[in-house]
């Protein structure tokens, strides 16, 4: 069968798509710890909706557990734009844990913004451990303070998301 050259980078596309739909699960690594209470933030996309939404953030710490949708994306069939005006809080534990449950994306950069957003010298990058099957270690960096924090998961071809948490970091 011969395809029309323009066939072929949209079946390409498509293949790379399908495949950011893959999800990164398994049990989390033994130093995550189990949470006995769960908190969701953000809205779930409608069923029906013309593109579909990634799997939320899991933000893991002390014995809490925060399921956190991304405001912003790009993934699968589509990208959307927002912004959280109110992002939770999640105190002052010394360290967070992050579960990224798309497989494609392989990197999260965390952002700790003191003070004023538009500052970029408030702004300090935390340290971010792979730990496996999508979880991070995130520890904060630069002195104690109240941040937004934002977590930018992203992989190579495979699409991004965005949210906000505020922590109080020791």
């Amino acid at each position: 069968m011969t395809w029309p050259r323009p066939a072929v980078p949209a079946v390409l596309l498509a293949l790379l798509l399908a495949g950011c739909a893959e999800s990164a699960t398994g049990a989390p690594p033994t130093s995550v710890p189990s949470p006995t209470a769960t908190t969701t933030h953000g809205n779930k996309w409608p069923d029906d909706a013309d593109m579909d939404q990634p799997p939320p953030f899991e933000v893991r710490y002390d014995d809490e557990a925060l399921v956190l949708y991304p405001y912003t994306f790009c993934y699968d069939n589509g990208c959307a734009d927002g912004f959280d005006e109110d992002p939770p809080s999640i105190g002052s534990p010394a360290r967070i844990y992050v579960h990224v449950a798309v497989a494609g994306f392989s990197e999260l950069a965390v952002s700790q913004v003191a003070g004023d957003y538009d500052d970029p010298d408030l702004t300090v990058e935390a340290d971010a451990e792979p730990l496996g099957n999508g979880w991070w270690l995130v520890t904060p960096r630069g002195p104690a303070d109240t941040y937004l924090v934002e977590l930018f998961a992203s992989g190579d071809g495979a699409g991004d998301m965005v949210a906000d948490v505020r922590w109080e970091t020791p």
